[in-house]
């Protein structure tokens, strides 16, 4: 009982964590850090030569969907995977993958994204 009648509630009391341990955590995040941000920085040379069943694993583990449009005979899937920006083009008519390649700025397509999201004047057309 506590001092005017009432129940008395006691907290347990903080544990600190040792300072060996809490560096630890810190050095291991940094390297799970480390390596996660380097295998998402892959190059679209590296990208490239990989076969196209690691190219779809890879984007569909890693790559984060933006965005299809229909562009003649395909429906064209825009991924950003780490720092690059991915398209897979996909023939509907057979249900399979045909190519996927790095996104050119470039070209009459990005008419076809801008329509569907409002973009810089820079980037686009």
């Amino acid at each position: 009982m506590g001092k005017n009648g009432g129940i008395s509630y006691r907290t347990p009391p903080v544990k600190s964590q040792p300072e060996k341990k809490t560096q630890l955590q810190v050095k291991r995040f940094a390297v799970v850090f480390l390596f996660v941000y380097v295998y998402l920085m892959i190059t679209w040379e590296e990208f490239n030569t990989w076969p196209m069943d690691r190219k779809v694993r890879m984007l569909y583990e890693q790559g984060s969907f933006v965005m299809a449009i229909r562009y003649y005979g395909y429906k064209i899937n825009l991924y950003v995977l780490g720092n690059l920006l991915v398209e897979v083009f996909v023939n509907h008519k057979q249900a399979a993958i045909e190519k996927i390649l790095l996104l050119d700025t470039s070209h009459s397509r990005m008419k076809f994204y801008s329509d569907q999201i409002k973009l810089p004047a820079d980037i686009c057309c």
